[in-house]
């Protein structure tokens, strides 16, 4: 410890006039903020997931029971916010999302419609 406190003092030459226990809490201070610093740095940070927006587009034709699943191509960690554009040819409702895809069920349609989703989230890790 004493050759430490040395070293500190040769670095730090105003630390010399004070007495050993102000060299012991400068030193103890200047290490822990050193290993702290080194651990913000060094250690790999999941606190900002990665949002991600997948979309997707599909004509409108006859499904059984006037249903269709669409699936994302990469799913998601929970449900994401799913937006879907339209024409005024197309009467349908959603019945089930899920992280996996979501569920339309049909009402009122003209084939060749085209229907045009947008879902935003966070994706699963693989």
């Amino acid at each position: 410890m004493d050759a430490i406190l040395k070293l500190f003092t040769s670095l730090i030459p105003f630390l010399a006039p004070y007495p050993g226990w102000v060299k012991v809490l400068a030193t103890l201070w200047v290490v822990i903020t050193a290993l702290l610093l080194a651990g913000l740095l060094f250690t790999r940070s999941n606190s900002v997931p990665n949002v991600v927006i997948q979309a997707g587009e599909f004509p409108v034709v006859s499904a059984q029971n006037n249903t269709i699943d669409v699936f994302y191509p990469n799913p998601f960690m929970s449900q994401p916010n799913l937006t879907i554009e339209y024409s005024s040819l197309v009467d349908f409702e959603i019945v089930e999302q899920k992280p996996e895809g979501f569920r339309l069920k049909l009402g009122a349609y003209t084939t060749g419609s085209r229907i045009v989703w947008h879902a935003q989230g966070i994706i699963r890790n693989p």
